[in-house]
């Protein structure tokens, strides 16, 4: 992509896509943790063998982390035992007789001696996997193995995962951060962009209460999926973008009014027209805006009414707001 090879050539430093999903564990829909018993943040498995006291909880990342990305995982190992943390890899077949390369950042904790990684690929006869040595050093630090995956590849048969070293004590633990998984023999570097691998941006909201929203903001009040928890509802209702990039805001009324319209403000200000015209109706219909927003800039949708006010039916699976960061 031209995006890559524009910081190859400026940064001389190799991109590539992300075969991993959340690689930056940042989305977790099970909350923060304790992850036991292959529970843990979103497409990855937390597994713990032998002692106790093994978890998985997700930081805040208060600037720490390699690339101070919201989060990082933090990987207790059990007394006596080690906890791993793996993901399997969809349609594993399509990538038979592939080299692959798997990094990620570490940074061990209160005395664990050691943490590695590893690529596990198998057929129906079995499987072996590639696996870097312990490392036992200090600070945060890019581990990465590569391995040359079966031709007679299956599915289901590819993943990868990180493991703490056995035999620990109580409390010690490593931080990991910014997993990627490329098609190479070379490490990359974890960049906050989607299409250079990171992790999308959505939020749906839905509203359940019948009000008038005639010239102020929606309180779309109803969370039915936030990533980045960017959403502030109340009489102020905004989305609050996490990072930069082009937002699709998709809202879809089904008005109580005779007719209504609503338009997007960017930071309180109104940034263009309408965004749909909404028919008093038993159906819901559909509008759509788009807004480039910086980090920390916020987006509000706002009603007006030809007749009857802006008014909502009550119905969350009618009246509802989806925003999705395109790049």
């Amino acid at each position: 992509m031209a995006e890559t090879k524009l910081h190859d050539r400026l940064l001389g430093t190799k991109y590539a896509k992300n075969i991993l999903y959340n690689g930056g564990f940042e989305i977790c829909p099970n909350g923060a943790g304790p992850f036991t018993g292959g529970v843990g943040p979103d497409r990855w498995q937390v597994f713990t063998v032998g002692g106790s006291g093994g978890q998985v909880d997700m930081i805040p990342n208060a600037g720490s982390g390699p690339y101070r990305s919201e989060k990082y995982a933090k990987m207790t190992a059990p007394d006596g035992g080690y906890v791993v943390l793996r993901q399997d890899i969809e349609g594993a077949a399509n990538y038979q007789s592939m080299t692959v390369s798997f990094s990620v950042w570490v940074s061990l904790q209160n005395g664990l001696s050691g943490v590695r990684i590893e690529i596990y690929d198998k057929t129906g006869a079995g499987e072996d996997f590639t696996a870097t040595d312990y490392f036992t050093g200090s600070g945060w630090t890019q581990l990465t193995v590569t391995r040359t995956l079966r031709a007679d590849l299956i599915d289901y048969g590819f993943n990868v995962a990180i493991r703490t070293e056995s035999g620990v004590s109580p409390g010690q633990y490593v931080a990991v951060d910014s997993a990627m998984l490329v098609i190479g023999d070379q490490p990359v570097h974890f960049l906050p962009n989607p299409i250079l691998g990171t992790e999308p941006i959505y939020a749906r909201y839905g509203c359940s209460t019948v009000s008038n929203y005639q010239n102020k903001p929606y309180d779309f009040e109803d969370v039915q999926f936030d990533s980045h928890s960017a959403v502030t509802t109340g009489a102020d209702w905004k989305f609050t973008a996490p990072a930069a990039g082009m937002y699709l805001c998709t809202v879809t009324l089904a008005p109580a009014g005779t007719h209504e319209y609503g338009y997007l403000r960017v930071n309180g200000v109104q940034n263009w027209g309408r965004v749909g015209y909404f028919e008093l109706s038993i159906f819901s219909t559909t509008g759509t805006g788009f807004v480039y927003l910086n980090k920390g800039d916020y987006v509000q949708f706002y009603g007006q009414s030809g007749g009857g006010g802006a008014t909502t039916s009550g119905d969350d699976n009618r009246d509802f707001i989806s925003i999705v960061r395109l790049n």
